[in-house]
């Protein structure tokens, strides 16, 4: 059975993120896979329990590469390492990521090998992410993107990403009015689906 997580990084109840969410799931749902052989599971980190890194390399002990705090950032970093790809939706919010979800990334470091830097991936496992923000400068965002994919490859070892940024949502239901939106998020859940 494959396994995708949604990880869902928006604070906010009912706006773009959640939106975006429920449109990669109905998607998948609606694609022509064996539905029987797929399991979709939506993380959303507002409803979790995630404490900050505290980088006192007790992961690092015998190289059990497994942390040493026991929440739902753990819970996470063994979701993904099990999963056969995932998508991560997130706000935008001043050029960065919001801080819970940066939290929740920074517990990979528990799993963070540097030789995994280096490590050939024998399967592909994809990550699609898709950002929205208010503004435009969707160009400043790419790099937001590429860390956020950098992150979970070198720790995850996720071997490919696309990423989607969809701008000018200040409304609520901005996605849900863009068709360029939902058709740039409809393409990256093709190429996620690609074997």
């Amino acid at each position: 059975m494959k396994k995708y997580i949604i990880i869902n990084g928006s604070p906010r109840k009912g706006g773009n993120s959640d939106n975006i969410s429920n449109f990669i799931k109905e998607y998948i749902s609606l694609a022509d896979i064996d539905l029987d052989n797929v399991e979709i599971e939506e993380f959303k980190i507002r409803d979790k329990n995630i404490s900050p890194c505290q980088a006192d390399n007790g992961c690092k002990i015998d190289d059990a590469y497994e942390c040493i705090i026991e929440d739902d950032g753990k819970d996470l970093v063994s979701k993904l390492s099990e999963c056969d790809g995932a998508f991560l939706v997130s706000p935008v919010y001043f050029m960065r990521l919001p801080g819970p979800l940066a939290t929740a990334i920074d517990r990979f470091y528990s799993v963070f090998n540097h030789e995994n830097m280096f490590k050939e991936v024998e399967e592909v496992k994809k990550l699609g992410i898709v950002l929205t923000l208010g503004g435009d400068n969707l160009d400043d965002c790419i790099s937001i993107a590429e860390h956020t994919a950098f992150c979970f490859k070198s720790s995850l070892l996720f071997s490919e990403n696309k990423n989607v940024i969809c701008g000018g949502n200040n409304d609520l239901q901005g996605f849900l009015n863009n068709t360029k939106q939902q058709e740039d998020v409809e393409q990256l859940v093709e190429w996620f689906l690609e074997s």
